[in-house]
């Protein structure tokens, strides 16, 4: 918490806080992630604002990418140690509950496909756009007020 506390010196106190991470809570066990959550919660409470993070990755979310590209989650698990199957959310009452617990009271969910439209990365890798919509189904980012 303390690294938070410092954290306020750095941003104008007179305005909400917009919060948004990716790559983070993936790779923690979900007492960590409760860790982060409750820090982030107890800034937005002083400050208001908004969480945002496509961190809440549901099992769902893993078994389609190890569908497609079977090596990414292996190699991951290889490089940090921490990409295990049990510290990912079941589904989005999960996500819901495990962030209500901590306080947050406005909890949007949305998938990744709504903005499928709006993405530049398949032009810009080569992919097929309708090849994706399974995983970006099952992909999903939380939008978390206080």
């Amino acid at each position: 918490m303390d690294d938070y506390i410092k954290c306020e010196q750095y941003y104008d106190s007179s305005k909400e806080l917009a919060i948004i991470n990716e790559g983070l809570l993936r790779y923690l066990t979900f007492d960590e992630q409760r860790t982060v959550g409750q820090n982030i919660y107890n800034m937005l409470k002083k400050h208001g604002g908004v969480w945002i993070t496509c961190d809440v990755t549901p099992k769902k979310f893993i078994q389609k990418q190890d569908e497609q590209n079977p090596t990414l989650n292996n190699s991951l698990n290889t490089v940090t140690s921490r990409n295990n199957l049990n510290d990912r959310f079941e589904d989005e009452n999960h996500i819901r509950e495990f962030f209500g617990e901590i306080g947050f009271k406005n909890i949007e969910i949305h998938k990744f496909i709504e903005v499928k439209d709006d993405l530049k990365s398949f032009n810009v890798l080569g992919i097929d756009r309708n090849s994706c919509d399974e995983l970006l189904e099952s992909a999903l980012v939380a939008i978390l007020k206080v």
